[in-house]
């Protein structure tokens, strides 16, 4: 009973080794990756104009925070602010989004024409990711030659600590009397398995391999971003008078840099209808 409990007190320190060690190398990593990032922020370069380049759908494709509406929304609130697409309520049914039979607005893409013929093709709809082939409405987007500039390739980057921490050896060498006081005891089994985990300590690879993965924007990605937010910060619906109505343009730049309050903004039930069913609303700062 001894031995096996002298055996249990130095698997409690091999784990705590463990840990350690995979602590350290995670340590490692994260200071690669910070490493990494700030490189690639002093490198990034832009054009004074590229938010207005991308357009503010296709900005809201590429630069938006995942959890911002997208790229469908964004044409939703253009169309919605424009005159040529409107929310109606249905009561205890929810909102329908309807065409309006005006033309499209003035400024409006690719994306926003297709949306327009697809809602005008539906009669109705209740939410625009549920229209028929809603994934040729954003069809090209991710082909655009900018898409390589501003989004990540999957790539990760496998780190290893270069230095052990000290539990390794302090417990390997705690398992040699460990072992030997389970001899004398007779205790075969754990002063066998005491030994093991000594040897493995002392055995096994020098560093623990970590991996990171890239962020999914690139440092010209977030530039991008606050070069949209400072240009468009007019725009902001808690800055601007609940009566003041965007055009078409504002509305589109409205939702891709600041979100759902700005299709609130443009028509209270325009969130019903132009958020994806499963949307999950950014937190606050620091939440």
């Amino acid at each position: 009973m001894i031995g096996w409990l002298l055996f249990t007190g130095v698997l409690v320190l091999f784990v705590l080794a463990l840990t350690a060690e995979a602590d350290a190398a995670g340590t490692e990593a994260d200071t690669a990756q910070a490493q990494r990032e700030a490189d690639a922020w002093r490198a990034a370069r832009i054009e004074s104009d590229a938010d207005v380049r991308l357009g503010s759908v296709l900005y809201a494709f590429l630069i938006a925070d995942r959890r911002e509406p997208g790229a469908l929304a964004t044409a939703a609130g253009a169309l919605v602010a424009g005159g040529a697409l409107q929310v109606r309520s249905r009561g205890s049914h929810g909102a329908r989004l309807t065409a309006t039979g005006l033309p499209l607005p003035a400024g409006c893409g690719t994306v926003e024409e297709r949306l327009l013929r697809a809602v005008e093709s539906a009669g109705d709809v209740g939410n625009v990711h549920d229209l028929p082939g809603v994934r040729e409405l954003t069809a090209g987007l991710d082909d655009s030659p900018l898409t390589c500039l501003y989004l990540s390739p999957h790539q990760e980057f496998p780190t290893e600590a270069r230095r052990r921490t000290r539990w390794g050896p302090v417990v390997a060498a705690t398992a040699v009397p460990v072992a030997v006081a389970a001899v004398v005891l007779q205790a075969w089994i754990p002063a066998a398995l005491t030994l093991a985990l000594g040897a493995f300590l002392l055995r096994r690879p020098s560093g623990t391999a970590t991996v990171r993965r890239a962020p999914r924007r690139t440092a010209a990605a977030r530039l991008v971003q606050l070069q949209a937010q400072e240009r468009h910060k007019q725009l902001d619906p808690g800055l601007r008078d609940p009566g003041r109505r965007y055009t078409a343009a504002e509305a589109g730049w409205a939702v891709a840099v600041f979100g759902e309050p700005a299709l609130a903004l443009v028509d209270p039930l325009l969130p019903r209808v132009a958020l994806p069913p499963q949307y999950d609303p950014p937190m606050g700062p620091g939440e």
